[in-house]
């Protein structure tokens, strides 16, 4: 590996560098859900070896390169406005991931659409193990609420302490965020900045709803003297 002798393996027969590489990825592979890239260069000398060294089977010695290799996954990355916000190991678990939040935000079945706000795009990406995260994981990041700032024009009969109730903030919360404004001398226009949460990921949704009402009408009768 990367010049140095790693292992012996006792081979019956002919086998090539290239054929040793591909029975290693493809055991990574199905380790870990996804292609990899293995970063060492393995090569293959023929050898003579002695009684003392340790010759190893070819799987065994397989085995012992899996175990030993450093590697990186070919996987999805997955953007929110241009934003990388995850890695995961798959297109298939990207989707998952983005059925579960939709699923998360539904109240009823029959939606015409379904939608992100934000524009969601995927890109393949070769990183670290270290670098990708479980359908959980990501999950619990994008599930979350997000604090953004939004301004407030003050407008007569405001205060600090109803503006501060009004967006479900402390009144400590808002003179901090304000410490040019003098709390008991709010003037009409005044800017103020305001914390606000929102979920990380918004959903639109488009649905027909039919309603049915009793309609009631008041029964006239008329005479007509002349009708049969």
């Amino acid at each position: 590996m990367d010049g140095e002798r790693f292992v012996y393996i006792d081979i019956d027969g002919e086998i090539s560098e290239e054929d040793l590489v591909a029975e290693v990825v493809r055991r990574l592979e199905s380790i870990e859900g996804t292609g990899v890239r293995i970063n060492e260069e393995i090569t293959l000398q023929t050898v003579s070896a002695d009684s003392e060294s340790n010759v190893l089977p070819y799987n065994e010695a397989i085995e012992r390169l899996v175990a030993a290799l450093d590697f990186q996954l070919v996987s999805m990355a997955l953007e929110i406005n241009g934003e990388r916000v995850a890695i995961l190991r798959s297109q298939s678990e990207v989707d998952e991931v983005l059925s579960l939040l939709k699923a998360q935000h539904l109240q009823a079945e029959d939606y015409l659409v379904v939608e992100f706000v934000e524009t969601i795009n995927t890109s393949p990406v070769t990183v670290p193990i270290t670098e990708v995260l479980s359908i959980s994981q990501v999950l619990q990041h994008l599930g979350r609420n997000i604090t953004i700032m939004e301004e407030y024009v003050v407008r007569d009969g405001d205060t600090m302490g109803a503006i501060a109730a009004n967006h479900g903030i402390s009144l400590s919360q808002i003179i901090d965020d304000n410490p040019d404004v003098v709390p008991d001398d709010l003037r009409i226009n005044d800017v103020l900045q305001v914390q606000h949460n929102r979920p990380f990921l918004s959903i639109r949704t488009i649905e027909e709803v039919t309603r049915t009402e009793i309609i009631t009408i008041d029964d006239q009768i008329r005479e007509n003297p002349s009708a049969p």
